[in-house]
């Protein structure tokens, strides 16, 4: 990402990660941080500890490993969404691909990253968005993310689980719209200044 933004010629951007992606956001910051203007960490962490994530690992293998495609994906909307009504899991359907194996190295990576050093050094406008309901990453999680950043927002979107831009798009984007229109008023006000 870090690569793609600089061919782009993209000197900062306000970067938006939800789950995995949030874990690479936090990446971008660590590596990069003058090209990150704000970040937006969306059902995401930033640790797991050391003994959940074993557990975590566990149960998610044994699913992937048991169920057939067609069955890993109603088992994924099930756990990823509030609501399981039929059009919700509809609209779910298209984005997921199962693929056992990247799945289980992609989830062993995620178990590898400690961030818990670097979120009190960031410096950019942050907001971190969790799903009320999310069962795959605990809303107590990122609350504890919140906390670690300093001056950071903390916004819970009600009846929804671990994908609130899928359930609830329209208080999701409205959260977006609001956060980025701050960035956009506060770089306009330096530039002036």
């Amino acid at each position: 990402m870090i690569e793609l933004l600089a061919e782009l010629k993209i000197e900062s951007a306000n970067i938006c990660g939800l789950s995995m992606g949030g874990a690479v956001a936090q990446e971008m910051y660590r590596q990069a941080p003058e090209i990150c203007s704000s970040l937006i960490l969306v059902s995401t962490f930033h640790y797991f500890p050391k003994k959940l994530g074993p557990l975590m690992l566990k149960g998610r293998e044994a699913k992937v490993e048991s169920l057939s495609d067609s069955r890993q994906k109603e088992g994924a909307a099930q756990m990823a969404l509030y609501s399981w009504k039929r059009e919700n899991i509809k609209r779910f359907e298209p984005h997921y691909s199962p693929h056992s194996e990247v799945f289980v190295s992609s989830l062993k990576a995620c178990l590898k990253v400690n961030n818990h050093a670097l979120l009190p050094k960031i410096q950019v406008p942050t907001m971190v968005i969790a799903g009320q309901y999310d069962t795959v990453i605990p809303v107590w999680m990122q609350l504890w993310m919140h906390k670690l950043i300093l001056r950071s927002e903390f916004v819970i979107i009600r009846n929804s689980g671990h994908l609130a831009k899928l359930e609830a798009k329209n208080a999701f984007n409205a959260h977006l719209r609001r956060f980025l229109s701050q960035q956009k008023r506060t770089s306009s006000q330096k530039s002036t200044a």
